[in-house]
């Protein structure tokens, strides 16, 4: 069970300053923001997946997903665990479905001439 905290505002989010080392603001349900040594700043859940194992995954980087965006998505990982269903799983699933289409129709990578 993931432990519980006060939400982050996003003011927080918005003045965290990088320091020598990375750190982590928490705003609950395994859900916090990585605060990079240089500079970076990305959402990253925490949650255990349908088989009791730990997972991790990101959501991407700050400002470009917001803190509402990144409940959304947490919620969005709640219920597919709630549902049985691996999201990391489900991501890596949904990248290789385009690239079996492509191999199934004979396509292949076009090199440029002269290499």
């Amino acid at each position: 069970m993931s432990r519980t905290t006060a939400p982050l505002p996003d003011a927080a989010c918005r003045l965290a300053k990088p320091t020598d080392r990375a750190y982590k603001l928490f705003d609950g349900y395994g859900l916090y923001l990585l605060v990079q040594s240089n500079g970076r700043k990305g959402w990253r859940l925490r949650y255990v997946k349908p088989d009791g194992r730990e997972g991790l995954t990101s959501f991407g980087n700050y400002p470009v997903i917001g803190l509402a965006d990144a409940r959304r998505k947490r919620l969005d990982v709640e219920r597919m665990l709630a549902d049985g269903i691996d999201p990391i799983e489900t991501k890596h699933q949904a990248k290789a479905e385009p690239l079996k289409a492509l191999r199934s129709t004979g396509i292949r990578k076009c090199r440029p001439s002269g290499l």
